[in-house]
């Protein structure tokens, strides 16, 4: 049980400003270990949250956030797969 009011606040993984949870995109891992985005955020584990922006990616991808974030414990996934996922569930939001 939360209190009320309290709104959690989560990290970008690209540019690492904090925002309200709600207000990011959370990417997590499915059981082979393959990068997918988690639009309602019930994925088990760890989990890594972006600003809604494509540079925001782009900057996660160039720093190697996401092998930050989850440990070394995903596949290499293409850039291309995660930017075609991350543009669908920002298409979704909208």
């Amino acid at each position: 049980m939360g209190r009320k009011g309290h709104v959690p606040i989560r990290m970008c993984t690209g540019c690492l400003r904090r925002r309200p949870k709600k207000e990011l995109v959370r990417l997590g891992l499915n059981h082979d270990g393959g990068l997918v985005v988690d639009s309602e955020q019930v994925f088990p584990g760890r989990g890594v949250y972006l600003c809604p922006e494509s540079e925001c990616l782009e900057l996660a991808i160039k720093k190697k956030g996401f092998v930050r974030a989850f440990r070394g414990k995903f596949r290499q996934v293409l850039p291309e797969e995660v930017f075609r996922a991350f543009q669908e569930e920002r298409e979704c939001r909208k």
